[in-house]
């Protein structure tokens, strides 16, 4: 399918019934995550829109998992415990039909010592944004 130029509508990512483990709101996590997602599907061609009951492409998913993870463990086994995870599924929709299953999971072995969650978890944010972007992106060649 040719899709450079055409109307996609990224949804918000549900967060309500998400698994979240974090001492801090993760509402900053899921802005960079869909500032990310948008700015990925821009550059790929995609007119990407606030709102449109015209728009032939959507985007929508929900989170499964936030978990900040373990600083300590991280410190302490830093290639084997306390990573932050970042997990989400979800669908791409061309014209009213599914035509792709979006899913990531997202890691983050921890940084000088341990390693700040919150920047460890926006860091997994991002980089989720860019393999979904890339899985939408296939689905749309594949559609």
């Amino acid at each position: 399918m040719d899709y450079k130029g055409k109307d996609c509508l990224v949804e918000t990512w549900r967060l309500e019934a998400a698994k979240v483990k974090a001492s801090f709101d993760v509402m900053n996590v899921t802005t960079e995550f869909h500032t990310v997602l948008k700015n990925k599907l821009s550059n790929e061609g995609l007119s990407v829109v606030a709102t449109s009951a015209d728009a032939q492409i959507v985007v929508r998913g929900r989170f499964v998992c936030i978990d900040e993870g373990s600083r300590l463990w991280r410190y302490l086994l830093p290639f084997f415990a306390g990573k932050p995870v970042i997990e989400m599924e979800g669908e791409l929709i061309v014209n009213g039909s599914r035509v792709a299953k979006l899913s990531v999971t997202e890691k983050r072995i921890g940084g000088f010592f341990g390693g700040e969650s919150k920047t460890l978890l926006k860091s997994c944010g991002k980089t989720a944004a860019q393999k979904v972007a890339k899985q939408v992106v296939a689905g749309l060649r594949n559609a």
